[in-house]
């Protein structure tokens, strides 16, 4: 629903709770393979989610930012 360097809002059915641990997959074409980050749920609505992302090393952070 909406990507940013530091964190997202997607579309979820699973039942999540505010500070749950989630992994994220994003596959990129930078021919790198697929992005796996952690994330720390935010805030939790009727269809979907508010994560923020944790530990994204500066690797991750750049290959990101240039996805987004």
């Amino acid at each position: 629903m909406d990507l940013s360097a530091v964190g997202a809002r997607v579309g979820t059915d699973d039942r999540l709770t505010p500070w749950d641990m989630v992994a994220v997959r994003l596959t990129s074409k930078d021919g790198q393979g697929p992005m796996r980050i952690r994330a720390v749920e935010g805030e939790v609505d009727a269809s979907s989610a508010v994560l923020v992302f944790a530990h994204l090393g500066v690797h991750d952070f750049v290959r990101l930012r240039s996805y987004i």
